[in-house]
């Protein structure tokens, strides 16, 4: 059973997603601790969930009240979705656990944040757009890439659609690492209209558009 720790300052989408795949495919991992370095919607939706959660006060150069939060609920992976840079000390507090999911197929846009990547495709008139999950290292989005997951662009429609495509990515580039090597099927790199590297280890069909609406709502 793997053990899921998230850092959030927002929404949580990521977190949310997590959380509902875990049940709706009956995966064996759990989220057994939430951190946020303010309080937001995300550390709501832990509370709401009955998962651990807690809100510290972080700056580079004071991490201590965040690692002991971090060594208090032993863990496999730590998920950052912090809106901000994590110190080299708070790295070391757990080497080898922290994943980072960078909405693009890096190396390409490395270093801007959330959906600033997407208009940088867009400006480049890119033609496929995705995300990629990767080891968490002291210089930005420059760690070992672990998973990617991509989807064609389609710029004839509104941002938002590619916005979408975007953080639907992402969830999945995070979802396949955490599965591979445990999930009971292999569905292959091409489904969906995604393409996954390495191949996808999870039933994607159960993830309609009902899942993506309620991933959503924030419930």
């Amino acid at each position: 059973m793997k053990k899921i720790c998230f850092l959030v300052s927002g929404g949580g989408g990521p977190l949310r997603f997590v959380y509902h795949a875990i049940r709706l495919l009956n995966l064996p991992m759990n989220i057994v601790h939430v951190i946020g370095d303010r309080p937001c919607a995300a550390l709501d939706f832990a509370a709401q969930k009955g998962i651990r959660n807690c809100c510290v006060t972080y700056k580079r150069s004071e991490g201590a009240a965040l690692i002991e939060a971090i060594k208090a609920v032993p863990c496999d992976y730590i998920v950052t979705n912090f809106n901000k840079i994590l110190a080299k000390d708070v790295l070391d507090c757990a080497p080898g656990k922290f994943i980072n999911v960078h909405p693009s197929l890096l190396p390409a846009y490395a270093g801007m944040i959330g959906m600033e990547t997407v208009h940088a495709a867009e400006k480049d008139n890119a033609q496929i757009i995705g995300a990629t999950c990767h080891e968490l290292v002291e210089k930005v989005d420059a760690g070992r890439i672990v998973q990617q997951c991509a989807v064609a662009a389609d710029w004839g429609l509104p941002i938002e659609h590619n916005y979408t495509g975007t953080f639907r990515c992402a969830c999945l580039s995070l979802l396949n690492f955490f599965v591979d090597g445990d999930a009971a099927m292999k569905v292959g790199a091409i489904h969906q209209g995604y393409l996954f590297s390495p191949a996808c280890m999870f039933d994607i069909l159960r993830l309609d558009e009902d899942f993506w609406s309620l991933v959503k709502s924030g419930q």
